[in-house]
């Protein structure tokens, strides 16, 4: 059994690999890697997340990970090696290296209240979160998880968000009626955009 999951390890880890990406990232509670091999997974009702491998006859469960209270979406490393969770329940991201499965050391990073949205930048160099109730947006520099920023007038309770390529920017989704926005951002049809690390 060991040997089976140390393999199951290894196609994770090159799977997550293989994931590099160029183009718009977005956040959601299931990210699948570039060659949809595998699925990760958030398990609010038990907080964790799993790993899936699809590549199966019948998709299977590689691992699972403890994470933070009540965890709502995630985000892979434009270089397939890192997961980020969002811990709305505990207003924390939970970070771990995919190679150090099945027993990642899980690092706990406080951010705004009820985190919800996480996306990088496709360059990898910048992490963004959605904090729904304290109506911000984090910026997070992912080679230590230091705060770059807090981005205020994003709209009230944004929860989903996108980094987009070609514009070169920040979307973020609100929950409710719009607020007013920053003047470096602009608010359409209930999306704010932001430009700017």
């Amino acid at each position: 059994a060991g040997n089976e999951q140390a393999a199951a390890m290894g196609a994770v880890a090159q799977a997550a690999a293989a994931s590099l990406s160029n183009g718009p990232t977005s956040s959601g509670p299931i990210q699948l890697s570039k060659d949809d091999k595998f699925a990760w997974v958030v398990n609010p009702d038990v907080n964790t997340v799993s790993a899936i491998n699809m590549s199966l006859a019948a998709p299977a469960k590689v691992v699972e990970v403890q994470v933070g209270k009540e965890p709502r979406n995630l985000a892979l490393s434009p270089d397939g090696k890192t997961v980020v969770v969002s811990n709305a329940g505990a207003d924390t991201l939970s970070i771990f290296k995919i190679a150090d499965l099945p027993h990642p050391n899980v690092l706990t990073i406080k951010v705004g209240v009820e985190p919800y949205g996480v996306a990088f930048t496709p360059n990898g160099k910048f992490l963004y979160v959605a904090n729904s109730r304290s109506n911000t947006v984090s910026v997070l520099d992912p080679t230590n998880w230091h705060l770059i920023k807090t981005i205020g007038g994003v709209g009230k309770e944004p929860r989903g968000l996108a980094i987009l390529r070609e514009m070169g920017c920040l979307e973020t989704l609100e929950a409710r009626a719009p607020l007013p926005i920053t003047d470096s951002s602009t608010y359409v049809d209930g999306v704010a955009r932001y430009r700017g690390p």
